[in-house]
């Protein structure tokens, strides 16, 4: 099953990746990378996985972020341009 994927900047400045009910899990990458947590949620009823990438770029002006998806049914990347007024420096 492949995944939704979405990606958004949050009102503290770090952006989030999200490959929500895939199956398998997906693998998220960042470019550049950064300072990242990555979680994973099953959803029992159904066997799919939800997988979170939460990253921040502390101290570095990053203009824009890529997060890739990789997955059995196919890659996709998704990228946002980051609102510097947000970043914590």
């Amino acid at each position: 099953v492949p995944p939704e994927v979405t990606l958004v900047q949050t009102e503290n400045g770090t952006a989030v990746c999200k490959a929500a009910a895939g199956k398998p899990a997906a693998q998220i990458s960042w470019t550049p990378e950064g300072d990242c947590v990555t979680e994973q949620k099953c959803h029992w009823g159904n066997g799919t996985v939800t997988v979170q990438s939460t990253c921040h770029w502390e101290g570095c002006r990053v203009p824009n972020v890529s997060c890739s998806v990789s997955h059995l049914t196919g890659n996709k990347s998704l990228s946002i341009e980051l609102d510097q007024d947000k970043h914590l420096f």
